[in-house]
């Protein structure tokens, strides 16, 4: 079965959402980060991807705090997320209880310093995280917005051992987001490809699961109720 893999960020204390590729435009929820994790644990979920919002904008890991009462109060494995740049912010993950991390940014400084990473951790505690517009992979490079091919990462990055992919693309339906996915996962079977795309319902996450996809990222879906906690319960229930 496909990794349910619901998604938390954090900013303020509370569960956000972060709206697309911008840190700074941010739905807020009146959910203590906590008490979404255990009602998550509670319907069955596994995993999740909790990302420090904060530390995504300064560059640096700055909240563990969520990070530290989940991994502490509940069993759930946790890939965290925001502001990794160096081996010293892995090291505090690793911490305050990450199982993986999600090395986003590594494309806009220095890519040997991820082959490094992937020495001293092993490539299972380390995530590929990838931003995704119209088909182009999106990073920073000198304060500016860059782009390259998707292929050309992945085919990098598979080069250097990575095990797990996470792909958001931005502002695409789970159908056309599936075309890009099918041909990376025929090409780079090695790698276990995690979809983030504009999931709305549990029948996105059995498409994405009849594509091949190893694991689905979704926050909006449960945040709104468009899958509700009963129905993601059920769901994972009959699918064990």
């Amino acid at each position: 079965m496909i990794e349910l893999i619901p998604a938390i960020s954090v900013k303020y204390k509370k569960v956000v959402r972060i709206n697309g590729y911008n840190p700074n435009d941010l739905v807020l929820y009146n959910h203590d980060p906590l008490d979404w994790a255990m009602k998550l644990e509670d319907a069955g979920i596994q995993r999740i991807v909790l990302t420090d919002v904060e530390g995504l904008e300064l560059r640096k890991v700055v909240d563990t705090d969520a990070l530290e009462k989940i991994s502490g109060f509940t069993s759930l494995k946790v890939d965290f997320g925001g502001g990794i740049q160096k081996e010293a912010d892995l090291r505090l993950a690793f911490e305050h209880g990450a199982d993986r991390i999600l090395a986003a940014s590594v494309m806009e400084f220095n890519q040997e310093i991820f082959s490094s990473w992937m020495v001293t951790f092993t490539p299972a505690k380390i995530v590929l995280s990838l931003d995704i517009i119209e088909g182009k992979v999106l990073y920073r490079q000198h304060g500016q917005i860059a782009e390259t091919e998707l292929e050309q990462v992945v085919d990098y990055f598979s080069e250097q051992g990575v095990k797990t992919i996470k792909c958001a693309m931005h502002g695409w339906s789970v159908d056309k987001a599936i075309t890009r996915y099918e041909p990376l996962i025929e090409q780079y079977p090695e790698i276990n490809f995690i979809a983030a795309t504009g999931i709305k319902s549990l029948d996105d996450i059995k498409k994405l699961q009849d594509a091949g996809l190893k694991g689905a990222v979704f926050a909006k879906a449960l945040l709104e109720e468009q899958i509700t906690l009963n129905a993601l319960e059920h769901f994972i229930s009959e699918n064990r």
